[in-house]
């Protein structure tokens, strides 16, 4: 039986992994520059191609899918239970979202939600990522995909994960990528906001 210390352990252990600054690293190690420094300033994949360039870009999305799925495969691999889980694939998504090592200003959170939905349920990820490439292809806007496939989560994952735990994982996760893309929605109601 795990313990509930082992469950906020892991929590926290999922907020620190999801905290980790992929974009500004791998910008470094390429000797590009900080992702920060121009386009829409953020620190994931679509600024760090901007900015950085496809190597870059190519290595913070792997890495920052990769940090959603460990989180969550990690407190699969302890037991615990569905709840832990969920909570624990959230915290890594807050933790990209607001990270500790940045002073709380992070990315958008979109690729470690893909990596948390991957972890939790692959099917919920394949439907979820089907509707962001249908808006890209159609729009060009990948903050409108973005905001479409989270968007529609809570629907999603209900018919395929129908328990409290799985929604309020869905309402979080929705929640957070909207939020944090009140800049897109402006940008995009003005008509200013970059294609792909």
């Amino acid at each position: 039986m795990v313990t509930t210390g082992v469950g906020f352990l892991t929590l926290l252990f999922g907020y620190l992994l999801g905290s980790i600054p992929f974009g500004i690293i791998f910008a470094s190690l390429l000797q590009g520059p900080d992702p920060r420094s121009s386009g829409s300033q953020n620190i994931g994949f679509t600024n760090v191609l901007r900015v950085v360039g496809k190597k870059a870009a190519v290595a913070t999305l792997v890495a920052d899918i990769a940090k959603g799925f460990l989180a969550v495969k990690v407190s699969q691999y302890l037991e615990l239970s569905a709840d832990w889980v969920f909570m624990t694939g959230a915290v890594s998504v807050l933790g990209h979202v607001f990270p500790i090592f940045l002073k709380f200003r992070g990315g958008k959170g979109v690729a470690t939600s893909f990596g948390v939905l991957g972890a939790v349920d692959p099917r919920v990820l394949v439907l979820t990522g089907f509707l962001w490439i249908g808006t890209v292809l159609i729009s060009r806007f990948v903050s409108l995909a973005s905001m479409v496939a989270f968007g529609l989560l809570p629907l999603t994952m209900s018919y395929f994960q129908p328990s409290m735990a799985a929604a309020v994982l869905s309402i979080i996760l929705s929640f957070l990528v909207l939020i944090r893309h009140k800049d897109n929605m402006i940008r995009l109601w003005t008509g200013t906001e970059h294609k792909f």
